[in-house]
């Protein structure tokens, strides 16, 4: 996914600006930073607590948790003070499997997906372009608390370009899918194992060069569910169950037609 890790970080600048959203309100663990032009020895870098308030001095502790920095700003009540948020880390996504560096990343005003996994250094040769997210609080503008996106690797689509525009919120679980290897077998024109980037029924047969004249009806795909378990079977047919999603290492069975059947 080399291409792709390249492509996410042009489309940091090439995407257009996020439509307006609620400004950042500050919480415990940010970090801010207030001057005073007028007198660069009086700023300062201060800590929000626990308890949603910073300490400018002895007994002197100011209430700032759920403000906005504008808001905190009138209630230090001293001309021409500035405040901003140095460091981001009351809000928190989580960007989880084959990305560079997984971890926590922290939200700011508006962190898009793009943002999250650029962030967390892009995909790994082993992402096979499908990203999750999991809303944990709340639900996505729809009702949702699902959303799943395809990057292709190529030139993104406009589909692409909007699930990568979704504004992230705290406690989200971003998930990069890795690539699903299945075996495909029988009245297939070329058996063996395969790398699939959507792992589906349909796909696994097409990696595979598709049935041949000779192909049953129906395809066995024949799984371990747990490690130590024994393997369970399932019957599907490839025309009404083309989309079904597989699992690594399931074993794709095409049977074949007998000779003496037409």
């Amino acid at each position: 996914m080399t291409g792709l890790r390249a492509a996410l970080l042009a489309l940091t600048a090439a995407l257009p600006a996020t439509a307006a959203v609620p400004p950042y309100r500050v919480g415990p663990g940010d970090v801010l930073e207030i001057s005073v032009p007028a007198d660069p020895g009086a700023s300062r870098l201060v800590n929000v607590q626990t308890t949603g308030t910073i300490t400018l001095g002895p007994g002197s502790d100011l209430p700032v948790g759920g403000l906005t920095v504008e808001e905190i700003g009138l209630k230090l009540s001293q001309p021409g003070i500035r405040v901003r948020v140095s460091e981001y880390r009351s809000r928190f996504a989580w960007v989880m499997g084959e990305v560079v560096r997984p971890g926590r990343t922290p939200l700011r005003e508006a962190t898009r997906l793009v943002d999250a996994l650029v962030a967390a250094g892009g995909l790994t040769e082993a992402a096979s372009g499908e990203v999750v997210v999991e809303r944990s609080e709340g639900s996505f503008a729809d009702g949702s608390t699902v959303k799943s996106l395809f990057l292709s690797g190529s030139r993104p689509t406009p589909e692409e370009l909007r699930g990568l525009e979704i504004l992230l919120s705290p406690r989200d679980v971003v998930a990069a899918r890795r690539i699903q290897y299945v075996h495909v077998s029988g009245a297939v024109a070329r058996p063996g194992r395969y790398g699939l980037r959507r792992a589906t029924l349909a796909e696994a047969l097409e990696a595979a060069g598709g049935t041949t004249a000779r192909a049953g009806t129906r395809v066995a795909v024949s799984r371990i569910p747990a490690p130590g378990s024994e393997p369970v079977v399932l019957e599907l047919e490839p025309g009404r169950d083309a989309e079904t999603p597989l699992l690594t290492d399931d074993r794709v069975v095409v049977p074949g037609l007998s000779r003496g059947r037409k």
